[in-house]
């Protein structure tokens, strides 16, 4: 899968969990719904993992504390990111 790719399955996939959160607000009690969010931040979790294994940092939550990670890599405007 490419960077793009992974990226897009990313945004995907917290879309997903963004729109199942919102249901889960008026529905807590569905139990398809919570199986179903689970699913999706764990495969989210999975995703994100793999894009910071190979890119770097996704947000800065991620950078840690060891090291300012962001300036490592080549911005997106670079033509070494691309």
């Amino acid at each position: 899968m490419t960077d793009k790719n992974l990226m897009y399955e990313i945004q995907r996939i917290g879309f997903a969990l963004i729109e199942a959160n919102l249901y889960l607000d008026a529905y807590p009690w569905d139990k398809d719904a919570l199986a179903y969010f689970g699913d999706m931040t764990n495969k989210y979790k999975e995703l994100v993992l793999k894009y910071e294994e190979t890119c770097g940092p996704l947000t800065v939550a991620q950078n840690g504390t060891d090291s300012w990670k962001w300036t490592e890599t080549p911005w997106p405007w670079e033509l070494e990111a691309n």
